[in-house]
C-alpha cells in the first residue's frame, strides 16, 4: 500500500532539516517513493528512495510543487515539508491510515476523496473557506459532529494544513497557480480552485506529524528573510487575483 505513496518534499536553503527528513522516510517509510524539489543553489542531497527535481533559484513553493507532481509515477501523492519529523511511529501510523482511507474510499464511503488531511504539531486548521470576491476570504472552524460512517472520523473541509494526501491525478488536473510566489498565499488559493470544482477535500481526525524543533543551524542564515516574504509577495498577489481587501483567519487575525 505505502508503495502506491510518493512523498513530497519541497526544500530551499534548509540542508540539515532536508538531511534529517529524509533519513527519517527512509528509515521509517521505506516503501515510500520521495521527490524533492529543490530551488536553491546547493548541490543535490539524496537519501533512501528519493529523487531529485531541479527548479529554477528561488522560483517559489508552487513551481516546485508542481515540478514534483509532474515526475511522479504513484496513484498516490502525499504533501509534506522539508522539517517534518517522519520518523516517528505516529507518521508512519497516520501516513498508512490516510493512503488506506483514500485508496479505499469509494468502496467504503460510496465515494473517491480527492485530497485527505491531517494536522501539524497537533494544531487544528480544518475548516471551510468564506468567500466574498470583491470584500474577503474567512475561515471557519469545523466542528467534529458528524462522521461519514467509517471507524475514523472524517469530516468535509475546504482547507486544511500543509499536510494532506491526495490522487495524484487530481494534483495534476488542479496545479497551484505558479504566478503566486515564492511563498504565501498559494495555499488558500489552491484549496478555493478544489472547493469551486466541488472535490471532495476531507480532514481524517488522529492523524499528526510534527515539526522537527527549530535549529538554525540547519539552515541557511538568509532563510528567515526568505520566509518573511509570505505576506508582502505571495499573499498580496493572492488578494489581488481573488479580488479581496482582507483575509481573516481563523482567530480573527486580518492581513
Amino acid at each position: 500500500m505505502l508503495s502506491d505513496v510518493t512523498i513530497v518534499i519541497p526544500t530551499f536553503h534548509r540542508r540539515g532539516y532536508l538531511k534529517d527528513c529524509l533519513t527519517g522516510i527512509a528509515k521509517n517509510l521505506p516503501e515510500c517513493h520521495v521527490v524533492v524539489a529543490c530551488d536553491d543553489d546547493q548541490p543535490p542531497f539524496l537519501y533512501g528512495n528519493s529523487r531529485w527535481v531541479k527548479c529554477p533559484y528561488d522560483s517559489g513553493l508552487t513551481v516546485k510543487r508542481n515540478a514534483a507532481v509532474a515526475a511522479i509515477q504513484t496513484p498516490c501523492t502525499l504533501i509534506g515539508s522539508d522539517d517534518f519529523d517522519f520518523s516517528a511511529d505516529e507518521a508512519r501510523e497516520g501516513i498508512v491510515r490516510m493512503a488506506r482511507t483514500l485508496r479505499a474510499s469509494e468502496v467504503n464511503i460510496g465515494f473517491e476523496i480527492d485530497v485527505l488531511a491531517g494536522r501539524v504539531n497537533q494544531r487544528p486548521y480544518e475548516g471551510t473557506l468564506e468567500y466574498v470576491p470583491g470584500e474577503y476570504i474567512k475561515e471557519h472552524r469545523v466542528n467534529f459532529i458528524w462522521g461519514l460512517g467509517m471507524t475514523t472520523c472524517l469530516i468535509r473541509i475546504d482547507i486544511a494544513a500543509n499536510y494532506f494526501i491526495a490522487r495524484t491525478s487530481v494534483l495534476r488536473a488542479f496545479p497551484w497557480d505558479e504566478s503566486i510566489r515564492p511563498i504565501g498565499g498559494e495555499h488558500a488559493d489552491w484549496f478555493l480552485d478544489l472547493k469551486e470544482a466541488n472535490m471532495n477535500v476531507l480532514f481524517i481526525d488522529g492523524v499528526n506529524i510534527n515539526q522537527m524543533p527549530y535549529d538554525a543551524s540547519k539552515q541557511d542564515p538568509r532563510y528567515r528573510e526568505y520566509r518573511r516574504r509570505a505576506l508582502t509577495t505571495g499573499h498580496a498577489l493572492m488578494k489581488k487575483k481573488r479580488n479581496i481587501k482582507q483575509y481573516i483567519d481563523f482567530n480573527g487575525g486580518v492581513s
